[in-house]
């Protein structure tokens, strides 16, 4: 519904409450937005100029109630459209920005803002009379003389009392020279100054919101934004806050928003472009946009980024630990172990109880090969966290570097760490634990149950004939037990097993999983990360005996392939025990016997 009421007044000459929503009206916000979901701009032919109309409550007595009008219309995300004198102006444009600024009582300033709009045709002045077709689609009155109205369409304002004081602003140094009190309605203002007001007005606007003293359009999107996020849809919050950003590309909140949505659906490149746009902007959102692009440079492993942009976030929240404590991991990844270690120590001073900072402390100590200080480190992380299994696996890892060595506490700490490791379903973290107690025990030759045992038999080799002897029942119960394993269901079970083992725990990790290039290329995916590749063989076993058949393509990979893994997990079906070895490692760990030959005739064929 269209509500139409003609005045002749100066300021307002008539009005229209508009029922529709941003995509019917919003000519002018887009012509300088852009569309940010097809990314094609749209047309503009000029400069879009930033324009100052005028309103006194004298000759505008329905100012409020237009303004609570308003303050309804974005509720239900909607537009308020008016008609507004802009005397003998003749120069405005669809798409220039507009500031409604109070005049006659004090106090004066800037209450409300928008675009200009296209004027429904059948009130398009250059429409209507030809003496007018040059001027733009947005004129649609002459109401005196030489004297005309346009279409504004508002998208945000204060109340009447509480203007964005032009007194205040005549006193700040940067406005010198800049003019706030244009002559007649309609007038440009000076483009030097544009950008510094459009960062005064967002400001006040955003102090007077949380005084219920200021209405914007903007808010509803955030607020379906903000709601999209919360119930786990980050790809409708982007578009929620898509919407938002058209209607105010200044608004730092909104391209927050959309950065920690696009980071949740993991297009990091994108949500640094969004943090980055909200940077550019400055509000009081920076210390958040810069903590959460550290966030997202550090998922794409651009550690030197990660570590700017946590330095700058806890220099502007210095009660933040988690900020600083982010910058030091990531000047540890970028291996500069003496700045971790300063920032590491100084989050420990203020958090002694930080479990992260004392492990990222201790490993930092021993890059540096501090060896007593990195124990120190890994042993108060170990008071704080009992069952920490990084504690253990690198404690371990540290003794062994003492002098002298203190292996046989390595091993202890070791076998703790491969058990959290493996109740934690961390299978890589448990391989390694149980790789390095497997090579210590070797060196020292005092533990035997640690070592990996090597295979030295395939499981299908057929068995060597027996003498016939009466078996005793022990015997008989091994050899049911056996024979059980064997079954080709179970073992089928246990590669399935097996299979969906691995590729969870590299789903964990964040590899993208793609299959083989073929059903014959001896492994059964192709695990990526980065830069990094595996080619992934599993083998599923029903037993602890790390005996099973490969095919000579596999054993091909093995041999030739430094890319190829293979991982032999035993007891699938019961109590998982993960392991895996790479590349030529294979056949350095396992005796490979043939099992069966092809038998290819090569002399003549006899006659018939």
């Amino acid at each position: 519904m269209w509500s139409y009421e003609n005045t002749n007044s100066a300021g307002l000459s008539h009005l229209f409450a508009c029922a529709c929503g941003v995509s019917l009206a919003r000519a002018g916000a887009i012509a300088l937005a852009g569309n940010r979901y097809t990314k094609e701009p749209y047309p503009a032919t000029v400069p879009m100029a930033t324009r100052i109309f005028l309103c006194d409550e004298r000759e505008e007595p329905e100012i409020r109630q237009f303004i609570r009008e308003a303050a309804a219309s974005f509720a239900k995300g909607e537009e308020y459209i008016v008609t507004w004198s802009c005397a003998n102006v003749t120069s405005i444009q669809v798409g220039d920005r507009a500031l409604v600024k109070r005049i006659g009582r004090q106090p004066h300033g800037f209450f409300a803002a928008g675009y200009v709009v296209a004027a429904e045709k059948r009130y398009q002045l250059r429409l209507r009379d030809r003496r007018y077709q040059n001027l733009s689609e947005a004129y649609d009155n002459e109401f005196f003389r030489g004297n005309f109205t346009i279409w504004l369409a508002w998208e945000a304002c204060t109340d009447y009392d509480t203007p964005l004081r032009t007194a205040r602003l005549e006193e700040m140094p940067e406005f010198r020279g800049a003019l706030f009190n244009p002559t007649v309605g309609g007038g440009a203002f000076r483009a030097e100054f544009v950008d510094l007001l459009e960062e005064e007005w967002e400001d006040h606007c955003e102090a007077a919101v949380k005084q219920k003293r200021a209405f914007r359009l903007v808010d509803f999107f955030i607020a379906h934004g903000q709601k999209a996020n919360q119930q786990g849809k980050p790809a409708e919050a982007v578009e929620w806050y898509g919407q938002a950003i058209d209607i105010d590309p200044n608004c730092a909140k909104a391209f927050v928003g959309s950065a920690n949505a696009l980071q949740a659906l993991g297009e990091h490149p994108r949500a640094i472009a969004d943090y980055t746009e909200a940077l550019d902007i400055g509000s009081a959102y920076d210390k958040v946009a810069f903590y959460r692009r550290g966030v997202s440079h550090a998922a794409l492993k651009d550690w030197a980024a990660a570590a700017r942009d946590f330095g700058r976030a806890a220099a502007l929240d210095p009660r933040n630990p988690e900020a600083l404590t982010q910058q030091a991991i990531a000047l540890y990844k970028t291996r500069d172990f003496a700045k971790a270690i300063a920032a590491l120590t100084e989050v420990v001073n203020r958090d002694p109880e930080n479990t992260e900072a004392l492990l990222y402390l201790g490993r930092s100590h021993y890059n540096r090969k501090e060896y007593e200080a990195a124990l120190a480190r890994m042993e108060a992380l170990l008071d704080v966290a009992p069952d920490s299994a990084e504690g253990f696996y690198y404690r371990g890892v540290i003794l062994t570097k003492l002098i002298p060595p203190r292996e046989q506490e390595a091993l202890l700490d070791l076998k703790k760490a491969a058990r959290l490791f493996k109740n934690q379903n961390q299978l890589d973290r448990y391989v390694k634990a149980r790789n390095l107690m497997d090579v210590l025990a070797t060196e020292e030759g005092e533990d035997e149950v640690l070592r990996l045992p090597q295979a030295e038999t395939p499981v299908l080799t057929p068995p060597a004939p027996a003498p016939m002897v009466e078996e005793s029942p022990k015997e008989e119960g091994r050899e049911e037990a056996a024979e059980e394993e064997r079954r080709p269901d179970r073992l089928r079970e246990a590669e399935k097993r097996a299979l969906e083992l691995v590729l969870e725990q590299y789903n964990q990790e964040g590899w993208e999983i793609a299959p083989a290039p073929s059903r014959k290329a001896g492994y059964k995916f192709r695990a990526l990360r980065g830069e990094v590749e595996e080619d992934v063989e599993v083998k599923g076993l029903v037993s602890s005996d790390l005996t099973f058949a490969m095919s000579s393509r596999e054993v091909r990979q093995a041999e030739a392939n430094p890319n190829f893994v293979l991982w032999a997990i035993a007891n699938a079906l019961s109590e998982p025990e993960p392991q895996c070895w790479r590349g030529r490692e294979i056949l350095e760990k396992f005796a490979l016997d043939p099992m069966k030959y092809l038998a290819r005739y090569q002399g003549e064929l006899p006659q018939t």
